[in-house]
């Protein structure tokens, strides 16, 4: 399976169709989120989850305008290193307690974690050479907020079961 996206036919956002790594995605892709705004859609039922995808998807908002509006390099930059370390955090809550109810998709999981981390250091090292260019935006919306929408939508939705009756 694509990475982040578990056994469900989308194509990853930051691959062509060849699977070859792209630095700049194109953000007009058909279907993809172009903002980031919390939607009940989004929940798994389990609150530290919820609570967690949340804050990461307020702080994508936070990055996407403080680069649309070009705000000063600071808060770009701020916005860049709280969502590379709350990522971390999250995806560590995440692992543990998939790995604690003995989910046998773990390692795929595993995976679209690993492109999702790597993909946010490109988005930091491309964002720091380029905080005024249109394409560090298309890079968040695409990239960034597609991905996780999808990953939350989609592969985070195979474990909700498991997580649930475990309790």
């Amino acid at each position: 399976p694509v990475p982040g996206t578990g056994h469900r036919a989308h194509r990853d956002a930051g691959r062509n169709d060849n699977n070859e790594d792209r630095t700049v995605p194109d953000a007009h892709e058909e279907g993809q989120e172009k903002t980031a705004v919390w939607s009940e859609a989004y929940e798994l039922g389990i609150p530290l989850i919820d609570g967690q995808h949340k804050k990461l998807i307020e702080q994508l908002g936070s990055l996407l305008k403080a680069l649309k509006t070009r705000r000063k390099e600071r808060s770009v930059r701020e916005s860049l290193e709280f969502l590379d370390t709350y990522t971390n955090d999250h995806f560590y809550t995440e692992e543990r307690l998939l790995r604690e109810q003995g989910y046998p998709d773990l390692e795929a999981h595993l995976e679209a974690h690993k492109y999702f981390r790597d993909t946010v250091v490109k988005a930091k090292n491309f964002i720091r050479v380029n905080p005024d260019s249109e394409k560090s935006v298309q890079l968040v919306q695409s990239l960034l907020i597609n991905w996780f929408v999808k990953h939350i939508k989609g592969t985070d939705q195979d474990y909700v079961a498991l997580l649930k009756k475990q309790g």
